[in-house]
């Protein structure tokens, strides 16, 4: 059996508003900052206590996490958690450059010492919405930019702009790191769907 911990990193004070998103208005720097040192503190903890994994996750103007780039916390979390692996449930890929995201996993594993686990997921709705991409569009982003990080050689991705995340050549490396270490979400056939209007936000741009 493994143990692992997972965070999303709360924000450790009440907000007053409630769902999401969060107005800028309800953050404060010093609470983000301290709730940042005691999540690590936690990280670090749990390392040394034996837990087999530590696990970050992504999500963007959450009341509870702050954690949109969980990269940038890895990144952290590499100089602080010596043994256990660091698991990141995300990136959310169909939201992302799938490339840019390969690399910087690559970056990570190479910091760690081979200890990344690479969780691809698709994210919740919320998500598509500060990224102003259609949800509808999920299951088949999601599979092209997973297609895009296991591929090898300079093929050309597609650059119609129909669907794909980016315009930029594949990778021309051998075998990304962690290849063997990548987890992905379920994907269901039916992706969820909003009405032809989507929700307001009062200022999401590029709405597709």
């Amino acid at each position: 059996m493994r143990a692992a911990l997972f965070s999303i990193v709360p924000y450790e004070r009440p907000v007053a508003q409630k769902g999401w998103p969060v107005a800028a208005a309800d953050y404060d720097a010093e609470t983000a900052q301290a709730s940042m040192r005691r999540a690590l503190d936690f990280f670090e903890l749990a390392d040394e206590v034996g837990f087999d994994w530590v696990s970050v996750a992504e999500h963007h103007y959450a009341p509870g996490s702050l954690t949109p780039n969980p990269m940038v916390m890895a990144g952290a979390l590499a100089q602080r958690v010596k043994r256990a692996k660091i698991a990141l449930l995300g990136s959310n890929i169909p939201i992302q450059n799938p490339l840019r995201v390969a690399e910087e996993f690559a970056m990570l594993d190479t910091l760690t010492g081979g200890r990344v686990i690479a969780g691809m997921l698709r994210g919740t709705s919320n998500e598509y919405v500060t990224y102003g991409v259609n949800p509808a569009e999920s299951r088949e982003r999601f599979m092209e930019a997973l297609a895009l990080m296991y591929a090898r050689g300079p093929s050309p991705s597609r650059s119609d702009g129909s669907v794909a995340t980016t315009n930029t050549a594949r990778s021309q490396s051998g075998p990304a790191p962690c290849r063997s270490r990548i987890r992905r979400s379920s994907c269901r056939s039916r992706a969820p769907r909003w009405p032809s209007s989507p929700p307001s936000t009062g200022s999401v741009p590029g709405w597709r």
